[in-house]
């Protein structure tokens, strides 16, 4: 996989996107993901992710990003960052808290966000 992704980099790629949220891309282990985005950092390459869990898990999902991007080095970018399922609303105030702390300590994360009302 890792020669897979320098591949794509070397052909101009920007990055690489994970979807651990989805099947088969669940299967992937943080250890796994940050393995893959070492290959970015040379490139100045960006991880992009749709996160593991978007409901009642939404601020370990934001932590497992920002640890990928923080162990190799890289800008990560959450995508569609929103906590789905009345569960877990309101849980986007504390995963911001944990985005802004990350940018605190240099880690280069973004994120997009629109209205859910799942």
């Amino acid at each position: 996989m890792r020669a897979l992704v320098r591949e794509g980099l070397e052909a101009g790629a920007l990055g690489y996107s994970s979807g651990p949220i989805y099947e088969p891309g669940r299967h992937a282990g943080t250890d796994e993901l940050v393995d893959l985005a070492f290959e970015l950092a040379p490139f100045g390459g960006l991880y992009a992710t749709h996160m593991r869990d978007e409901g009642t898990g939404l601020l370990d999902s934001v932590r497992e990003a920002i640890e990928i991007g923080e162990r190799a080095a890289v800008s990560v970018q959450i995508s569609h960052h929103k906590a789905s399922g009345r569960d877990a609303w309101g849980r986007v105030r504390e995963s911001i808290r944990v985005i802004d702390a990350a940018r605190a300590r240099g880690v280069d994360v973004h994120t997009d966000q629109y209205p859910n009302t799942e």
